[in-house]
């Protein structure tokens, strides 16, 4: 999508577990088109879309998920609230945890055959029904 001339386009980088994706909710057939979208999304020129796959050893987990905004702000969802984190020592440990992620995730064609492997467990499902 071209932005105004002289605008700079927001940048973001996503992260998602493969386990999550594994997490069917809904048909068989709503989860495949879910991850063609994560397919999709991976072309966009503002997005660096990863994914951390099954078979990558950790040596740590995120216990819930947040999103970093520019190394000032993180923001942490719970079933109850939201919770808006800007003290710098806090803010710079998720910074720190998301470079951390962000190692062992696997990005661009990587990520897209994780997806499509994904997907097509989904579809293989689906043709068992």
């Amino acid at each position: 999508m071209p932005g105004r001339p002289g605008l700079r386009q927001p940048q973001f980088t996503l992260l998602h577990a493969e386990g999550a994706l594994r997490w069917h909710i809904g048909s068989p057939t709503i989860m495949a088109a879910q991850l063609d979208y994560l397919v999709e999304l991976t072309r966009r020129p503002n997005l660096r879309l990863g994914v951390i796959a099954w078979d990558r050893p950790l040596t740590m987990h995120a216990r819930h998920a947040f999103h970093v905004y520019d190394t000032h702000t993180v923001i942490v969802g719970t079933e109850s609230g939201t919770a808006f984190i800007t003290d710098p020592v806090e803010v710079g440990a998720y910074d720190r945890r998301s470079a951390e992620l962000e190692d062992v995730a696997v990005f661009g064609d990587q990520a897209v055959h994780v997806f499509e492997r994904v997907a097509e467990d989904y579809r293989a499902l689906s043709r068992r029904r």
